[in-house]
């Protein structure tokens, strides 16, 4: 993980990629990750997980409220902090090279996975 800044889901930040027009996580992750992307969306707190152009999923965020329960789209609007155990576990996939395997397990589970145009983010 190199902690670049992108935006996410934005026209303003798009790439051309061999013959198609990509966003910036789509972009970088193809060109720093080896087609592995690993992003934190602070504005929906939910992290991004990209394989390759086409392939990706929403996991929970490590930063949940007082409860420990994450707060997607910061809905509740509750202070928030960061879970060491939800931190080591999205580690833990990125270390043993398991996004993958996560993006693949996601999409199976989740039918409407398979119809997001991924490259926009």
């Amino acid at each position: 993980m190199c902690g670049e800044m992108l935006c996410s889901q934005s026209m303003c930040c798009q790439f051309k990629l061999d013959t198609q027009t990509v966003g910036a996580c789509t972009y970088h992750s193809m060109t720093c990750g080896g087609g592995t992307g690993l992003f934190l969306r602070v504005r929906d707190n939910q992290i991004l997980l990209l394989h390759g152009s086409n392939k990706g999923c929403f996991v929970s965020s490590p930063y949940v409220d007082a409860y420990g329960e994450p707060d997607p789209f910061l809905r509740r609007g509750n202070p928030l902090q960061l879970s060491q155990e939800r931190l080591d576990q999205i580690l833990r996939h990125y270390l043993h090279h398991d996004i993958a395997d996560e993006v693949s397990h996601a999409m199976d589970q989740n039918g409407s996975l398979a119809s997001l145009e991924w490259f926009h983010f």
